[in-house]
């Protein structure tokens, strides 16, 4: 995997295409509507994104990754400090790596580390509306819903 070199919006079928051409390892059909790849992503072979998804910089996908729609990976994490009686935002400098065989739900965000990775193992299963925080690693948890999910599940 080599990591893009420039930002791809991919507002139409045919731009697909020629993201398919930048990427080999992934087939135009496998794009929908209106994703953008930043420059510095990777994207293995055999990944699906569905309309609207958002890689951004130095996010890693591995083989076989579905992305829904609306999801949104890379984004700076929470990170605040304080500095004489203000709030400082504090720069999210690492990435989000995403194993092989991983499906993330609809309008699911996962934020970059805020020094390391924030990593989603090999085989994980995300629920729609998740929000994953800077340097989570997912190492043990294989399938993730949202807190109303077990609730409603356990009435």
């Amino acid at each position: 995997m080599t990591p893009l070199r420039a930002s791809i919006p991919v507002p139409t079928s045919q731009h697909a295409q020629s993201l398919a051409q930048a990427l080999p390892s992934v087939r135009a059909h496998s794009l929908a509507r209106h994703c953008f790849i930043a420059a510095g992503a990777s994207v293995a072979e055999d990944v699906r994104l569905v309309a609207r998804v958002t890689l951004l910089e130095r996010v890693t996908l591995g083989p076989r990754v579905l992305v829904h729609s609306g999801a949104v990976l890379g984004s700076d994490g929470f990170g605040f400090a304080p500095e004489r009686g203000a709030w400082i935002k504090v720069p999210q400098l690492g990435g989000v790596k995403v194993g092989a065989d991983v499906e993330i739900g609809a309008n699911t965000t996962i934020d970059r580390g805020a020094i390391g990775d924030t990593i989603i193992e090999e085989g994980v299963k995300l629920d729609n509306q998740i929000q994953i925080g800077h340097n989570v690693a997912s190492a043990r948890i294989r399938c993730w819903q949202p807190v109303w999910a077990f609730r409603a599940a356990s009435r």
